[in-house]
């Protein structure tokens, strides 16, 4: 047990680093392998997060956002889905007409709705030009906002290095 947690740097951070010690120790007495590693351990990134400026992603997500079921009964998590559904078959649907060259001030939803899609559009012509917005990247981009975000974290070849043990 000693020898394995010397090996491991005193920075190193781990959920739980007896574990980690345990499967260093049981791999280095045996001649077992590990044969799967997930990379996104080591860096990941969302791809929408670079797409977009802080602000647009920011609109995209206040867009996409539903509010959580209050409970985990069967009723409210169906209530929950199907509502999620109607809001993302909107949104689609209204990336599409836009998409389509349809005018802001013709689509149909609430007014909040339409006045962030009007300083996203607004904000994506300041960024692109009016022919390379894509609306069905947007949408993509909004199905990902949900209560909790894709994983971003990017590692540094540093912290990489740190993690190989």
């Amino acid at each position: 047990h000693e020898h394995c947690s010397e090996s491991l740097p005193e920075d190193f951070e781990v959920a739980d680093k007896d574990i980690m010690v345990q499967i260093l120790e049981s791999v280095r007495k045996s001649s077992a392998m590990i044969l799967d590693i997930d990379l996104d351990f080591f860096s990941t990134q969302n791809p929408f997060q670079d797409l977009f400026t802080d602000e647009q992603f920011s609109i995209i997500h206040k867009l996409y956002s539903f509010k959580r079921p209050s409970g985990a009964d069967e009723a409210a998590l169906l209530t929950y889905t199907e509502g999620r559904q109607q809001l993302l078959e909107q949104l689609e649907g209204i990336c599409a007409d836009l998409h389509n060259g349809t005018a802001i001030k013709d689509i149909q939803c609430d007014s909040t709705r339409k006045e962030l899609l009007t300083t996203l559009v607004n904000s994506m012509r300041e960024t692109f030009d009016e022919d390379s917005i894509d609306f069905e990247l947007i949408h993509l981009a909004g199905c990902t906002c949900d209560d909790t975000e894709l994983p971003h974290h990017v590692s540094t070849q540093e912290e990489i290095t740190g993690l190989m043990v």
